[in-house]
């Protein structure tokens, strides 16, 4: 992959945003306007992105630069066939550590979207990832398909090096190993009898009453998105009906 060809190239217009990495949904084309982002993002802009996919049980690491996911398959280099600039966001890590029974323990990467921090690519790292810094400002890795090869292109050296040296942090660190094990485990089922035990529990469980929730506290309030910036975010676009429908478009 030349640098040249990176520079001259736009992202992947449609089916850019992918469930599982294997069932494209396809989505508006929007023009990506490169010059009014900057190369390394401060600390609001990082904050505001954290802040979408913290939560208890949880670790966030955002980096601090842009990037660019490429992607491609062995089919594709044996033909000498060029990368596919698929996606362009920030890159974070998110650690799932386990504690909430509804998020199971994984370590995922997500490329954010620049301006909403909405999710517009994930996939699962784990022993399989392959992860590797192959060169200066470059990470590569194998998506959860075990098909696709990816590599993602950042902007910045410094924020680059961050970020991977976190991955190495969770890599090398005994709590995590089971993240990274290449050993596919065949899980015992359930017998019928604990089964049912699980469901008189549910059942006898009192469902939680408004009143029992307290009010929001050390609320803070980091983003701010208007049906205008539809213009620009493409996750937002996707969510809103046509703009034809709204009477005033700066609201």
């Amino acid at each position: 992959m030349e640098d040249n060809d990176i520079h001259n190239r736009s992202p992947l217009p449609a089916s850019a945003i992918y469930d599982n990495n294997t069932r494209p949904r396809s989505q508006t084309p929007h023009k990506l306007v490169s010059s009014s982002i900057r190369t390394v993002l401060n600390a609001n802009d990082i904050l505001k992105v954290e802040s979408s996919y913290r939560s208890i049980g949880s670790q966030v690491f955002a980096c601090h630069c842009l990037c660019n996911l490429y992607i491609t398959t062995a089919d594709r280099l044996a033909k000498l066939e060029d990368w596919i600039l698929f996606q362009h966001g920030l890159p974070v890590w998110l650690l799932n550590l386990g504690t909430d029974p509804k998020r199971p323990s994984r370590l995922s990467l997500i490329i954010a979207e620049y301006g909403s921090g909405f999710p517009i690519w994930q996939d699962t790292i784990n022993g399989f990832s392959d992860v590797k810094q192959s060169r200066v400002q470059h990470m590569t890795f194998r998506l959860s398909d075990q098909k696709t090869l990816a590599v993602l292109r950042f902007n910045d050296l410094s924020a680059s090096k961050e970020f991977y040296s976190y991955y190495k942090s969770i890599r090398c660190d005994n709590r995590y190993e089971h993240l990274f094990s290449t050993i596919i485990s065949n899980k015992q089922q359930r017998s019928s009898s604990c089964g049912s035990i699980l469901l008189k529990r549910r059942k006898n469980q009192k469902p939680i009453s408004k009143s029992s929730i307290s009010n929001p506290c050390q609320f803070q309030h980091i983003t701010c998105l208007k049906v205008k910036d539809r213009v620009r975010l493409i996750s937002l676009d996707q969510c809103l009906i046509p703009c034809q429908n709204y009477s005033n478009e700066n609201i």
